[in-house]
């Protein structure tokens, strides 16, 4: 041995004595430790019950857990047994027992259970799980302080007969103090050496986590219903089974994407509204589960024609109208419109429409699959009348008369005058010619033009016209006798002068005579109408004189003009005339002389002597008024200014 190992030897034999001594100090500290340590309670671990799964239909299995609830804290398990009661209506009518399930212990192997039986009677009914024969401290299981535990064992429970429908296995553990006949569940644990019995508490540190139910009843598959073909516009189509349950949902599917739920009701049902295209499968589902339906079904959606409507709208009366269909290729066709149209073509014309055409039509198309649309012209067809000219001016005149005035409405476009036995002088191309007149016979004048909406008359419209000749300026009228049965007419283009200087002029009984000037007739004394003749004198300005219908009436109250000159001046007095004087209804009054600003007075009488019209002029020079509303005959004006008063008669055709 060299010298420098001879000098190691009392350093190593020093270091072993010092490993010794520490080692003897570590050992009394933990025997210190130990026995300062609190000893565990029921609150330090927990026995459960979970897992529970039904294998068939009598029989379901369950695991047994030990859980250290107090990771601080080893716990070494001394011994286990459990006491678990059992809901006995599940094996009514069978037996029940219990058996464990092999290689399921997470125990050390000395503590595996190795008995369990299953016990009935009063106050029985209990799952036994007998402990083992505790090993000795050191030798039992630390248990697991991670959640479930550690397992104790896997339990199997068999019925000789199915288990209930929706029933209950209502599992509990007995408590650690429970009486020998219900068999305590107890748990042990080696405490400083000691085996120690520890308090266990059903529902505080006892629990069955799960109680499932045994041969639960899930929805009875029912087919699947409805589905089909359809148009694209139709909406859709119905979905439904062919039988359903009370407390089942039902969940409808479209291509596996939920579409709506809906509650069984005991009978068949349909889903709330019609399904578009695609895959329809259902499912229903109850407290016990879910259960697919027994099919699927489809629901295809043909395309639906986009039908449209143009046509040449506006269009004058008498044009053509043509409607325009589409899409092209379609089935059918079918339009329907005012005026009771209807067409079964694609693009149907109608020839000559009146406005009666006018309004909203409608187009319904049908294609290949069977599916319609319909729609409307969205404004309408409009279908504009034709103007009806008018022509104003007067239907008789004088043969070579100049400037006779004709005109029709204004504000149009395309004026077209012709004229025949006369002239156009002005205005041609306008709403209001002047003409010129030729020979005494018929002539006529006619116009047509286009309205605002640029349609033009059908046809013209022309006005006949009476060309006379004019009768000599004056004539006289002296010691003619009108008798009974004899009807005279007598004109002047100026002034007819009837009676006086001694002569006579009579209308005797029965006579009728008639007195036509363009400007004046003057009465002069000798003048006279007998009881029961008529003497109609008026002034014409429509150069008809004596051609012009006259009068049918043939009676008249006598009227003796011999004592006073009287000069018919358009109307019979030289205070007012009255013209056109027959008339057809309207006629104007018109003051011939000053009044000195004072209130004009104008009273109407009728064929029977009742006041008709009553009124004041104003101071107003003429004033229209209208007999249109009254019966044909002769009525009497009395016009007051002040206190001069003059009285004259007008005819009314």
């Amino acid at each position: 041995m060299t010298k420098d190992k001879l000098n190691m030897k009392p350093l190593i034999n020093r270091l072993i004595k010092t490993i010794f001594v520490l080692m003897f100090l570590l050992t009394w500290c933990c025997k210190t430790a130990c026995a300062m340590r609190p000893p565990l309670t029921d609150q330090d671990f927990s026995i459960s019950v979970r897992n529970i799964t039904q294998t068939s239909d009598r029989t379901f299995e369950f695991d047994l857990y030990l859980l250290d609830t107090d990771p601080a804290q080893t716990f070494e398990l001394a011994s286990v047994q459990c006491g678990i009661t059992v809901n006995p209506s599940i094996y009514s009518g069978g037996t029940f027992s219990a058996s464990l399930v092999p290689a399921t212990s997470g125990l050390n192997p000395a503590q595996i259970p190795t008995s369990v039986t299953y016990t009935t009677g009063t106050g029985a009914n209990i799952v036994k799980v007998s402990a083992t024969t505790p090993p000795g401290s050191g030798n039992g299981t630390i248990l697991s302080y991670t959640t479930p535990g550690t397992r104790i064992a896997r339990l199997k429970l068999t019925s000789t007969v199915a288990f209930p429908s929706n029933s209950l296995p209502n599992l509990a553990f007995t408590s650690s103090s429970a009486i020998v006949m219900a068999y305590a569940t107890r748990v042990a644990i080696y405490q400083g050496g000691v085996n120690t019995q520890l308090v266990v508490t059903p529902g505080s540190n006892a629990m069955v986590l799960e109680n499932p139910t045994l041969n639960p009843s899930f929805p009875v598959a029912y087919a699947v219903t409805g589905g089909g073909t359809c148009c694209d516009n139709s909406g859709g189509l119905p979905v439904g089974l062919s039988g359903s349950q009370v407390g089942v949902t039902y969940t409808l599917y479209r291509n596996n994407v939920l579409v709506t739920t809906m509650a069984g009701s005991g009978s068949v049902m349909n889903f709330p509204g019609n399904q578009i295209a695609g895959t329809y499968t259902v499912i229903g589902t109850n407290l016990n589960g879910t259960s697919p339906m027994l099919n699927s079904v489809m629901v295809l959606m043909n395309p639906a024609p986009v039908p449209a409507i143009t046509s040449n709208t506006p269009v004058c009366a008498g044009s053509p109208l043509n409607l325009t269909g589409g899409p092209a290729s379609m089935s059918s066709y079918l339009w329907a419109g005012p005026n009771g149209f209807t067409s079964a073509i694609q693009s149907p014309s109608i020839a000559n429409p009146t406005i009666l055409a006018s309004g909203i039509y409608s187009l319904t198309v049908t294609n290949s699959f069977g599916c319609a649309a319909s729609t409307t012209t969205p404004s309408g067809i409009v279908v504009y009348a034709l103007p009806l000219p008018t022509i104003t001016g007067p239907a008789s005149t004088c043969a070579g008369s100049t400037g006779i005035n004709y005109s029709t409405e204004s504000s149009m476009s395309g004026y077209s005058w012709s004229v025949t036995g006369g002239s156009i002088t002005t205005g041609s191309g306008t709403s209001a010619i002047s003409v010129t007149w030729g020979l005494a016979g018929t002539g006529q004048v006619s116009v047509t033009y286009s309205n605002g909406n640029l349609c033009q008359a059908s046809a013209p419209t022309t006005k006949n016209i009476i060309i006379t000749t004019v009768p000599v300026n004056q004539r006289s009228l002296n010691n003619v006798t009108v008798v009974s049965g004899q009807s005279l007419c007598a004109d002047a283009g100026q002034t007819i002068f009837v009676a006086g200087g001694g002569t006579t002029f009579t209308v005797a009984a029965g006579g009728i005579s008639h007195l036509v000037a363009g400007q004046n007739i003057i009465l002069y004394p000798g003048s006279t109408v007998q009881s029961g003749g008529y003497l109609h004198a008026y002034i014409s300005n429509d150069c008809l004189y004596c051609n012009a219908p006259k009068s049918a009436i043939v009676a008249s109250t006598g009227d003796s003009l011999s004592n006073t000159d009287k000069t018919l001046v358009a109307g019979g007095n030289d205070l007012f005339r009255v013209f056109p004087n027959p008339t057809s209804g309207s006629f104007t009054l018109e003051i011939l002389r000053p009044v000195e600003n004072l209130p004009v007075h104008v009273e109407i009488f009728g064929m029977q002597g009742t006041s008709i019209i009553n009124t004041e002029m104003n101071n107003h020079k003429s004033q229209s008024f209208d007999l249109g509303h009254y019966p044909s005959g002769i009525y009497l004006i009395r016009v007051m200014a002040g206190s001069d008063e003059n009285t004259g008669r007008i005819l009314k055709n």
